[in-house]
């Protein structure tokens, strides 16, 4: 005896359906949420080299110590990657890894949180340094005592630190 599977609006439909759709839906969340971004210059070092390759993950949860991307607000059209050292309000203060070969928040003052691109999650390339991109300490040059000062705006004092 055989028996006829019902038909209609809750028909399951084959069995290979459920796992389509999933990856397809995982699939329109990654497009939505993950970018890749090249690494350029020096300014991230050790962390992130020159021609390194990360995924960026598009958040508006950003801390202290993620590595975050950022509209340069020198030239609209290039991002930056840098350490994020401190929210404050509506701005971030971001800063290099390596003080003396970055152009950051000491230069260009705070960046406005709505303009963050996202947070650098992972690396993918090159091979040897594959991995996942950890939150760390952000080592500023406020923790010294030295106050910036960004041009045309006067000094700019760092936000403090919120956790």
């Amino acid at each position: 005896m055989t028996t006829k599977r019902p038909r209609g609006p809750f028909h399951p439909g084959p069995a290979w359906l459920g796992p389509v759709v999933v990856c397809l839906a995982t699939a329109l969340v990654l497009a939505r949420r993950a970018h890749r971004m090249v690494v350029h210059g020096a300014s991230m070092e050790p962390a992130l080299a020159d021609g390194d390759r990360v995924v960026l993950w598009r958040t508006r949860r950003l801390r202290p110590g993620d590595i975050v991307a950022a509209p340069d607000p020198r030239d609209s059209r290039r991002s930056l990657l840098k350490r994020l050292v401190a929210l404050e309000g509506t701005s971030l203060w971001l800063e290099g890894d390596n003080a003396a070969a970055s152009t950051d928040s000491r230069h260009f003052g705070p960046v406005p949180r709505d303009t963050a691109l996202g947070r650098a999650v992972y690396r993918y390339h090159p091979p040897e340094r594959v991995g996942r991109l950890a939150r760390r300490p952000a080592q500023t040059a406020f923790s010294s005592g030295a106050v910036p000062t960004a041009p045309d705006s006067g000094p700019a004092s760092p936000p403090s630190p919120r956790r």
